[in-house]
This record gives structure tokens, C-alpha cells and sequence, in this order.
């Protein structure tokens, strides 16, 4: 193998030279992995309303967890904690609609999807429920702390806005009791966002505005008076657009922001569901904002469990050497940014250093569905025993990381079978003899490096880094040699891990190696003690009978 210079140099490993091979290896590791970070991953809050489908874990969650376990195996610490938007107003919609208070709503819901969480291994080391006594003190506490920081900081201010009253329902148009139209795109949409093309409104900038629960009646409009924060320069789009993973597509959601929202940062709502707004100047029905100022408190709480965990320092803290992750879809693209913009002296808050966004899955070309039972329960997954890391595969495979993307249980069943195939006659290929043997040292540090760029922040492309798992797969025959052996299924393994990870395990364990896949155990250590359980991937007809039939959600129990 030659430079480019044409000056012969020797290769990163030499199968006649063990010694030279093990010290070039552990170099290579070392510098290519040396530098070992803490990181804090938090995936978008979703509303306990309801359970999850898959449609929901297609997104944020699958990313997030793929983003930790590629890290993890490169030596980083991480932690992942979750929470739920249980002060969102959409809980107050399905308490309506199943006629129970909502807080039973949002206890039953929570608990369930932390339950759907843990059972596909999106691992979190907390999930908190923030209406736990002590938990639910400090977020009002929190919030009310930013409220009072941005006062001193004189960046609040009142105004009056115009709201739809109606008069059947004796209920303020807003959050959930409101639908129309996005202004912006046209489509269906409920509260003030659109989750179609991200945008943020204010609620009579929808088009055709009307109550969603009610039939169409008299509708008033009446004056409110809200509260709002006043944004410094880090929202703006030239400082915040290096942050944003796919800036080109989520960009434009922040420079359309400001359009609609001229008054500032929403950080009240007329709703009366929710922590209290702490002064008298709002509508006394006033809460604070879900995606404001409770945000920004969920954050703290989230630092707090963090440090909880770790022991190291606040990772929100100014002196922070924590690296901080928001894995969201479209319509979180301005909550998330607005914790930027909430940056005020007074509060002393670090934001995230990183934000990674995606759009929606379709199923068989049409939005999931709980109305017109187009849906496929992510409970219902676990509950039919059906191999989770299949679901994370494919789910991985179609992330709609810059454009929606359809799951089709045709395609799905297609491609575990052909997964399970593959990586089935890669790990059962018989080691044997092979002179002139490709170095696959090298080729196996050249994948990982690939994908390192692939996984990089804030872009985390987890499709292109799952075809670099599908073209180390290809390569299998290429290594036949014993020694070969080891260090080609070491790096499958590795390259598993962020997508497969009970596989992964699995072959990991059948090599030798204790804990998870990781970069730093030495591929002439393993053992070849295979075959092991490979995937089992649903049939098309099992996966459409969750779709033709779908329950109440499932309980998330395997």
C-alpha cells in the first residue's frame, strides 16, 4: 500500500508482526477515541394523552438512543433523561374525550410509555414524572425563578391579544380547544403550531379558526392579556443555524418564527391547566406556557437528575463541560430553540449545545391515526413478543430525518427477513485458511471511521450509518482467516450496536467480551464460540394484524 506520495508505509496491521499489530491498533484507538466526553441526550417530551405507535419511536427516540449507544461504544459517558409534557393541553382533550379527570390521564399515560420505552431499549436512566410531589414543587418553582430573572432583567413584557371565546363550551380557543388551518401551508391544525412545515402562530393567525370539540356556534372574540419575553440575538438565525442538525431544512423554521410572533417568546396561557402565573398581571385563568417557561424548568430538573446520576456538574451550568443533546420532531424545532432565547444573565443557564430534528412517519402513506385506527401500537408490538430490534432496524432504515417517510408492513417484513439473512451468513461464515489476506484492520477501522461521520452532531445521520453496517456486511467473505474472523465480527458488533443492540449483545458475549460493544477490547481476544439467536423478523401478515386491529395501546409488556 502506497501514500500518496507513492512511498510505501506499513499497513495499520501486519498479520507476521503480532507486536507491531497490537501497538499500532491500541494507537489508532487512542487517538482516534482518546478524547472522552460526557454527554446529557433528552428526547422530545412526548404528551402522556395517549400511547405510543411506532410512528412515535420512528423519530426522536430511535435517534437519540442510536446517537448514545454509538457513543457509548466509543468510550463517551452518557446519560439519557426523559420526562413527559404533562402540562400540555392536549391531556385535557383526551380527559374529555375518556371522561376522567386528567391528571389520572397523565399518570396512566407516562407510566405506560416509560413502560414502551424501556421494552424497545431506548434506554434512559430517569424518566420523570414531574407531578410527583417533590418533582412537581420545583417545576413550579423553577419556572416562577425564570419569570422573575427575566423581570430583573426587564425582558418581559404584557400584551393585550384578541382570543376566540365560545360560548357553548364556556371555553377561551386555545391549545387543544382550537382547530383550523396552518397559515402558512394550509394544513389541518390544531392550538398554535403546525405540524406539517414546524410553523409557530399566534391563535387567531390560523386559518379559519373554529372550536374542535363543539359544534360550530356562537363565538366571541374577547381581549387577554398574556405574557411575553422579549428575545435576545441567540435566536437568530445566523447564531443559532450551527447548532441545528440539517440546518438547511429546519432553518427556515426559525427565520419564519419571528413573522408570526412579533410580540416575542410566548410565556402564558389562558387555559387554567397548569402551574399558576406568578404575577397578577395576566388573565387570573393564566398558566405558564407549556413550551416556555416550563420547558426551561424541565430542563433544570432534568440537569439536576443528570448530576443525580453522574455526579459530575450541572450540565446546563455555564461551566459545563457536558455536551447536551435535544432530539425532537418538526413541531419541536421552536420549543426547543426558544429555551435560546430564554437565555437571560439573571438565570445564569447554559441551553443545549445541540439540536437534532426530524419529521414525521406516514403509515402506508397516510399520517398514524388513533381517530380513523390507522395506527400500529408500539404496546402491541411488545405485547405479540415480536423481536424489537427488528422494529428499531427498519425504523432506523426510514428516518425521516429531512422529509416524511412512509412505514409499510410489506417493506417492513421485506427487510427483516433480508437483515436477518445477511447478518445470519455473516456471523456463520466458516473460518479457513487464507493466504494473501486483506487487511482487515484497516478496512475495519476505515468503517468505524465512516461511520463516526456519519453519527457526527448535530446531524446524526443514523440512515447513512446503518449503510455502513449494510456494506460491512457484504465484505464478510472477504476476511476468512481466523484472526480475520475476530477482528471482522469485533467491528460488526461495534457498527450493530446503535441499531441492534440485544443482537450486538449477543454476538458480543459469543465473542467473549463482557459489558456492551465498544472500540476499546481487543479484537485478538475473542473467541469464535457461534452461531448464536439471530433475528426473528415478523411476517407481513402478523405486522398488518396490528394494524387492521389495533387495541387501546397495549400495556408495553413483552
Amino acid at each position: 500500500m502506497t501514500t500518496q506520495a507513492g512511498t510505501k508505509r506499513t499497513s495499520i496491521l501486519s498479520w507476521n508482526d503480532s507486536k507491531h499489530k497490537e501497538t499500532t491498533m491500541r494507537g489508532h484507538v487512542a487517538r482516534a477515541y482518546g478524547d472522552r466526553r460526557r454527554y446529557l441526550i433528552v428526547a422530545a417530551y412526548p404528551t402522556p394523552n395517549g400511547a405510543l405507535h411506532l410512528g412515535h419511536l420512528g423519530g426522536p427516540y430511535i435517534r437519540a438512543d442510536a446517537l448514545r449507544r454509538y457513543l457509548e461504544s466509543r468510550g463517551h459517558q452518557v446519560v439519557s433523561i426523559g420526562t413527559s409534557d404533562s402540562w400540555e393541553s392536549n391531556v385535557l382533550y383526551t380527559a374529555l374525550k375518556e371522561e376522567r379527570p386528567a391528571c389520572a390521564v397523565v399518570a396512566d399515560y407516562h407510566a405506560a410509555i416509560k413502560r414502551i420505552l424501556g421494552g424497545f431499549d431506548l434506554l434512559h436512566e430517569d424518566y420523570l414524572d414531574i407531578h410527583e410531589p417533590e418533582l412537581f414543587a420545583a417545576h413550579r418553582a423553577y419556572s416562577d425563578e425564570l419569570v422573575a430573572a427575566l423581570t430583573a432583567d426587564g425582558r418581559i413584557a404584557y400584551h393585550e391579544e384578541h382570543l376566540l371565546h365560545d360560548e357553548a363550551s364556556d371555553r377561551l380557543l386555545v391549545g387543544c380547544w382550537l382547530a383550523g388551518r396552518c397559515p402558512q401551508c394550509g394544513t389541518g391544525a390544531v392550538g398554535n403550531s403546525c405540524e406539517a412545515c414546524g410553523l409557530w402562530f399566534g391563535p387567531l393567525d390560523m386559518v379559519s379558526p373554529g372550536p374542535r370539540v363543539t359544534p360550530a356556534g356562537p363565538v366571541a372574540t374577547v381581549a387577554v392579556t398574556s405574557a411575553f419575553a422579549v428575545a435576545d440575538a441567540s435566536m437568530e438565525p445566523d447564531r443559532c443555524g450551527p447548532r441545528i442538525g440539517h440546518r438547511a431544512t429546519y432553518l427556515p423554521i426559525v427565520e419564519s418564527y419571528w413573522k408570526w410572533n412579533p410580540a416575542g417568546i410566548r410565556l402564558s396561557y389562558p387555559i387554567a391547566w397548569g402551574l399558576p402565573w406568578p404575577t397578577p398581571d395576566p388573565d387570573p385563568r393564566s398558566v405558564h406556557y407549556s413550551y416556555g417557561t416550563l420547558l426551561w424548568s424541565a430542563s433544570k430538573l432534568i440537569g439536576e437528575a443528570a448530576v443525580a446520576r453522574t455526579g459530575g456538574s450541572d450540565p446546563f451550568s455555564q461551566a459545563s463541560d457536558t455536551v447536551t443533546v435535544a432530539v425532537g420532531g418538526i413541531d419541536a424545532v421552536m420549543p426547543w430553540l426558544v429555551l435560546l432565547g430564554l437565555v437571560t444573565p439573571s438565570a445564569g443557564f447554559r441551553p443545549y449545545d445541540f439540536f437534532v430534528f426530524n419529521h414525521f412517519l406516514h403509515l402506508h402513506g397516510s399520517k398514524f391515526s388513533t381517530s380513523r385506527r390507522h395506527v400500529i401500537w408500539a404496546g402491541d408490538y411488545l405485547s405479540a413478543g415480536f423481536d424489537t430490534d427488528c422494529a428499531r432496524l427498519y425504523l432506523a432504515g426510514i428516518c425521516p430525518q429531512t422529509e416524511a417517510n412512509d412505514f409499510r408492513c410489506d417493506t417492513f417484513a421485506a427487510s427483516g427477513a433480508d437483515w436477518a439473512g445477511r447478518l445470519d451468513a455473516a456471523v456463520r461464515l466458516s473460518p479457513r485458511t487464507s493466504s494473501g489476506a486483506q487487511d482487515v484492520g484497516e478496512a475495519a477501522f476505515a468503517a468505524l471511521t465512516l461511520q463516526d461521520r456519519c453519527m457526527a452532531l448535530p446531524d446524526v445521520d443514523v440512515r447513512a450509518a446503518l449503510a455502513v453496517l449494510d456494506g460491512w456486511l457484504t465484505r464478510s467473505a472477504e476476511f476468512p482467516a481466523p484472526q480475520q474472523r475476530r477482528w471482522y465480527l469485533w467491528c460488526l458488533a461495534i457498527l450493530a450496536e446503535p441499531f441492534i443492540p440485544r443482537w450486538s449483545g449477543r454476538l458480543w458475549q459469543a465473542l467473549g467480551f463482557p459489558g456492551r460493544p465498544n472500540v476499546w477490547a481487543r479484537p485478538e481476544d475473542a473467541r469464535l464460540n457461534l452461531p448464536f439467536e439471530g433475528l426473528r423478523p415478523p411476517s407481513e401478515a402478523a405486522i398488518r394484524a396490528l394494524m387492521d386491529a389495533p387495541s387501546a395501546g397495549g400495556s408495553g409488556n413483552a
